[in-house]
């Protein structure tokens, strides 16, 4: 579909995208006060020195070791845009912003444009992301998530446009996009795991082992990295943040919870067409989510953090187990059955696969970490060209006003 920038509703859209971010960082005092959120002290106490240290180093920056879990290229390049524009908080949140705003435009394409969607459908998701606790508040701090989103993003879009049109380019720009996100978060790897799925897959203008040779260089940087720290993160933060082995089921319990939430909320209409006719299928995966619950209890450790871990800490327990997990574990397993059912081939169906089989490296299990991800998983398994309907967008419009009302808490009593 033709994308049509001078379309009246379009420009609303804009303008609706826009605002949030101008409102909130007029009221954080043009940037000058750090937003409440998720880990937001982790922007002076590890990615602020990190930056100002390689600035200092530059151009002989060690990356041997430094104060930060993440691959190195958020720090990077903040040092090179501090030589330019200094390296005061506010200045470096402002270039954040900026970050985070393009991230948003390359969301609202891919609906807009890959996906077919109308303004008014690919808008609402786009606002449903940019409002997100895990992606608004980082925006307007010094934190490498949304670089990352950035990167992550463009490297879907391509991988879209990769399968429609199979040309070389295309494949090309999806493995630097890729190779980029690694730079930034090591934890994009699962972009890895489906262009490696991708590659088994015929694409007539482009040859398989061309496509696994790029594939390879855009790896390579990060497996370079993991051979000189000795492991998946910098030595300093090995001990904290590395799975103790590379089987943590307990992140795959994390994600068919999000399922379990995200799945009727997003995909509203085929939950309710899907629950009319409840198959065999249907009912084992139920079972085999209550199976899960009973062989490993999903308990919260003091290191787990989010909105659903907060809940689950409050609510009774069952068998090692919140209640709020007996809940959305099984109907996660039922949500999983059902969107590999609708459309098994989906970027979105294989993109999930690929998360929870890397995200198993993992020691914590931060909600931010799982969260817009599945998601945008559940909302890649769409159909191009279908729009929301009137319900599901409601339901989405609901979910925006909630994440605004969550994000306003922390400043309820000033």
């Amino acid at each position: 579909m033709r994308f049509k920038s001078n379309s009246r509703t379009e420009m609303g859209v804009w303008f609706m995208l826009i605002a949030p971010f101008l409102f909130v960082a007029h009221g954080l005092h043009n940037l000058h006060a750090p937003m409440q959120t998720f880990h937001w002290t982790d922007e002076v106490d590890f990615h602020w020195p990190t930056i100002l240290q390689m600035a200092k180093q530059w151009p002989a920056i060690s990356l041997a070791d430094y104060s930060s879990a993440t691959t190195p290229l958020f720090h990077l390049l903040f040092a090179g845009l501090g030589k330019l524009v200094g390296f005061e908080l506010y200045k470096l949140r402002a270039c954040n912003v900026i970050i985070s705003f393009m991230a948003v435009v390359v969301w609202y394409r891919l609906w807009r444009i890959q996906f077919g969607l109308s303004p008014a459908s690919a808008g609402v998701l786009s606002l449903f992301f940019l409002l997100s606790p895990y992606f608004f508040g980082i925006s307007f701090l010094l934190l490498t998530d949304n670089l990352a989103w950035l990167f992550c993003l463009l490297t879907l879009q391509q991988f879209v446009v990769a399968r429609q049109n199979g040309r070389l380019a295309s494949w090309l720009g999806a493995c630097l996009c890729l190779s980029l996100a690694l730079l930034t978060r090591q934890s994009m790897f699962w972009l890895g795991a489906v262009g490696l799925v991708l590659v088994l897959q015929p694409m007539a203008a482009t040859p398989r082992g061309m496509r696994i040779g790029l594939l390879a260089l855009a790896v390579a940087p990060l497996a370079w990295l993991v051979w000189l720290w000795g492991g998946l993160v910098p030595p300093s933060f090995q001990q904290a943040h590395e799975a103790r082995s590379l089987l943590n089921l307990r992140a795959v319990g994390f994600s068919l919870a999000l399922l379990g939430l995200y799945v009727p909320l997003l995909a509203f209409d085929r939950v309710t067409n899907a629950l009319a006719r409840l198959d065999q299928y249907a009912w084992l995966s139920l079972v085999a989510g209550l199976i899960y619950l009973l062989a490993l209890p999903v308990g919260s450790l003091p290191s787990d953090d989010g909105l659903i871990w907060r809940v689950s800490r409050s609510a009774p327990s069952l068998l090692g187990s919140s209640v709020v997990f007996w809940l959305l574990i099984p109907a996660g397993c039922v949500a999983l059955t059902l969107l590999v059912r609708d459309n098994w081939r989906s970027l979105g169906v294989i993109a999930l696969f690929g998360f929870m089989l890397t995200s198993m490296a993992s020691g914590l299990l931060y909600q931010k970490y799982f969260d817009p991800f599945i998601p945008l998983f559940v909302l890649l398994t769409r159909q191009p060209g279908r729009d929301l309907t009137r319900s599901e967008m409601a339901i989405v419009l609901c979910l925006c006003a909630a994440f605004v009302v969550y994000a306003w808490l922390p400043y309820r009593a000033t």
